[in-house]
């Protein structure tokens, strides 16, 4: 094809789904007063660096015209797809139109999209991750110019433009700001770790953090062969994600899904010091022993295992140590610490592996490391383009090689992603870690997500219903580190969910937040809700506990008095909202208060019961159906809160509410057996109720 026939194309990808703008006709644009433009940004999440509203323009949808060269790649395709769908669903109609222009493309050496020079342009450059920064500049009363380096800041840039086209996008009309934007992220990766696999709805927050575990096959020798999936691959980089393939699993994790110390017995850890010491790992059948780094095989595995995902085209690979502590006893493993030989291990692989794939990028995940010289001796060590994975304690050595300008990210950021319960607080607690990390030169603080709720975790389809809110905030501070106060973006996300009283709706999260931080220490370890999971929850012994008459309670009465006045008080506040998630969580938090204080009730009957009055028998039996009859309450009101998860696959909600009633109604069913144990090794006359005038409490009440 002649050059001037592949102009001609091109110009031809560009114009059929741009506009021409001769001949248009369209109203002078409107000033935009400060109060005006406060909502605009009250819409925004998260909040960018530098924007101002000055004007804006309002114009029939079909009037519109998004110019994108979707012949740029697959960023430049989704970029155009979410707009254009964004137009679609808000107004029924494909922007096509020629009255005003929304151009979205890469600055080429002049600071020019297409010819239309884009004003401060060159600062991008010195921009903080400048890969990731963009602009948004009008150009005229007609056109709306979005720009950047590269097609990650393109895509974020269309992001912010997306939620500010939203605010005012209707059938019958679209405002479009006049908005100068000038952005970028604080944090150059963001988000949570072993989340579900939400792309469209993280990236919208501009997260682009997304855990991707490579697959595997089984070879002829035994040994796996890591996998890449393409789509997988290609999903990510259109939604601007970080393109990293984690390598299977912790190193010392590949016996037990490969059985390799069948085939190599030898690249077992040696010794009882190999294995991590503690209860806790043993309860969560963590204790494995770590690996025997010093052997040569390791490395010939790991080197093949690299080559193979270079082969597949992984830009970069992170490999996980041993996990938690221990150390290999052999006597070659002994002259150096568990942390610094897998460290040398890994590296060296991946330089071998290089030799055949130069492009092969390598991060390594550190759950290994603690103060001492030698954790800093073996980050010294590394090549300075490998990058560093902590996750647990952020030790002084990974933070003093943060400030010598190595990259280190954190994967210890507070768990945002846990039990619903926790969702709707003060993000204070998500924020400060980010904020720090910031602080410490950390390239992020990522989120932990423990989605576990009945018997398993929550579907991908449920993230954007159930845990909107901290991912949000996630988002908000790993962009904008000194951005929003926790009230602001409190309000800010209201805004955006639909919520008529932003301001009640953040007094309502202060309200729970305070409810909460009075419930955070339960009198024994576990979740303080009546189910058998977790370490040393409470509720897994309770039989030997009602057996030996020991106390069963969990929160004082002092506790229950405080966390109830800010129940009432933040029912009275989420009364008025015009959404009623607020009321049904308020509802569901009193009854587990009233829960917590018939257990007290319970538990004092148990501990005091006196086999030779009667009528200490007969409260044991009251306080006991006092607090089945609050137990069937909070079941209830927790059914009302889970039925407005809306969301795909639908049957989930009900699954949830059985599978929550099923481990609750385990539970006592434990303890009346073991309340009727001690009620039978009584003398058969003090087993008979007996008459008494003294009323007890009204469980209902």
């Amino acid at each position: 094809m002649r050059e001037t026939d592949k102009r001609t194309m091109k110009w031809y990808w560009w114009t059929t789904i741009g506009l021409a703008m001769a001949g248009s006709v369209c109203a002078a644009p409107q000033a935009v007063p400060e109060a005006e433009q406060q909502q605009w940004l009250g819409h925004l999440l998260p909040l960018p660096h530098e924007i101002a509203v000055a004007g804006a323009v309002t114009r029939k949808p079909a009037d519109v015209g998004i110019v994108v060269r979707i012949d740029a790649g697959p960023v430049h395709e989704q970029i155009y797809a979410e707009l254009a769908a964004l137009f679609q669903e808000g107004s029924g109609q494909i922007p096509t139109g020629s009255g005003f222009e929304i151009l979205v493309g890469l600055l080429d050496d002049k600071g020019q999209v297409e010819g239309r020079a884009v004003p401060d342009a060159a600062r991008l450059r010195s921009c903080p991750n400048s890969k990731q920064a963009y602009l948004i500049r009008p150009d005229g009363d007609n056109r709306l110019i979005v720009a950047a380096l590269n097609e990650r800041g393109l895509y974020y840039g269309a992001q912010t433009l997306r939620q500010l086209l939203t605010v005012r996008l209707k059938p019958d009309a679209v405002t479009i700001p006049l908005a100068t934007v000038t952005d970028w992220p604080d944090m150059e990766e963001r988000g949570s770790w072993n989340s579900a696999r939400v792309i469209p709805f993280l990236s919208s927050l501009k997260l682009n953090f997304l855990t991707y575990t490579c697959g595997s096959t089984r070879q002829a020798n035994g040994l796996p062969r890591p996998v890449v999936d393409p789509k997988s691959m290609d999903l990510m980089r259109r939604h601007a994600m970080v393109q990293r393939v984690q390598m299977l699993h912790h190193l010392n994790y590949f016996d037990r899904l490969y059985g390799l110390y069948r085939l190599y017995p030898e690249l077992k850890g040696q010794g009882d010091k190999a294995i991590c010491e503690g209860e806790h790992y043993r309860f969560a059948k963590r204790d494995i022993p770590v690996i025997c780094a010093s052997q040569p095989r390791w490395k010939t595995i790991l080197t093949e295992m690299l080559e193979a995902l270079g082969q597949q085209h992984a830009p970069e690979v992170s490999v996980w140590l041993s996990e938690f502590t221990g150390q290999c006893q052999c006597a070659e493993c002994l002259k150096s610490t568990q942390t610094q030989t897998e460290s040398k291990l890994v590296t060296e692989a991946w330089q071998a592996a290089r030799k055949k794939h130069p492009a092969l990028g390598l991060r390594i995940f550190y759950s290994q490391g603690d103060a001492t010289a030698a954790t800093v001796q073996a980050l010294a060590a590394l090549p300075p383009e490998v990058k560093i994975e902590r996750v647990y304690t952020v030790y002084k050595p990974f933070l003093d090689a943060a400030k010598q300008d190595r990259w280190v990210l954190s994967f210890s950021g507070y768990d945002c992603i846990a039990i619903p319960d926790n969702c709707f607080q003060s993000p204070d607690l998500i924020m400060r870690p980010i904020v720090n990390g910031y602080q410490a030169g950390l390239k992020g603080v990522l989120s932990c997500s423990y989605p576990y709720y009945g018997n398993g975790t929550f579907p991908a389809g449920y993230y954007p219903v159930v845990y909107s809110f901290p991912l949000s905030a996630l988002a908000e501070w790993s962009w904008n580190a000194n951005g929003r106060t926790p009230r602001q973006f409190a309000e800010a996300w209201a805004t955006r969910a639909g919520y008529d009283r932003s301001d009640r709706f953040a007094d309502w999260v202060e309200a729970m937040t305070s409810l909460k931080k009075t419930l955070a220490k339960p009198r024994a370890p576990g979740t303080g809700l009546p189910n058998t999971r977790g370490f040393k929850n409470p509720f897994a012994t309770i039989t030997e506990t009602i057996r030996d008459r020991k106390p069963i309670w969990l929160y004082g009465a002092d506790e229950l008095a405080k966390a109830t006045a800010c129940c009432r008080e933040a029912l009275a506040l989420a009364g008025p909202l015009n959404k009623p998630e607020p009321v049904a969580e308020t509802r569901y938090f009193g009854t587990l208060l009233v829960m917590y204080q018939k257990l007290n009730l319970l538990s004092d009957a148990i501990s005091s019961l006196v086999p030779s009055q009667p009528d200490q028998v007969l409260r044991v039996r009251e306080a006991w159906t006092a607090y089945r009859a609050s137990v069937a309450d909070a079941l209830a009101a927790n059914d009302q809160r889970i039925a407005l998860w809306a969301a795909e696959p639908a049957d989930y909600v009900e699954t949830a509410q059985k599978e929550i009633r099923e481990q609750w109604q385990a539970v006592e069913k434990t303890m009346g057996e073991a309340i009727a144990g001690i009620l039978e090794s009584l003398p058969a006359v003090m087993r008979q109720p007996q008459q008494n005038s003294k009323q007890t409490e009204n469980p209902k009440s």
